[in-house]
């Protein structure tokens, strides 16, 4: 159980410092599943299409 702990704990420090670092560059950044649905954008890519992250990503 504690390795668990462990592991979800590093997941959730390499979330936040990816997610920094994404947010902080000024290319935008998409990511697309199988099915052509938006899963995932960086404010970059917001502010290039003038629409927010939850408006980009509610069709999934």
């Amino acid at each position: 159980m504690l390795r668990k702990k462990a592991v979800e704990q590093v997941l959730i420090a390499e979330h936040i410092f990816r997610k920094a670092i994404e947010d902080s560059i000024p290319a935008g950044i998409a990511g697309i599943d199988v099915e052509g649905h938006q899963i995932y954008v960086n404010q970059a890519f917001c502010n290039m299409v003038g629409w927010s992250e939850a408006e980009l990503l509610k069709s999934k």
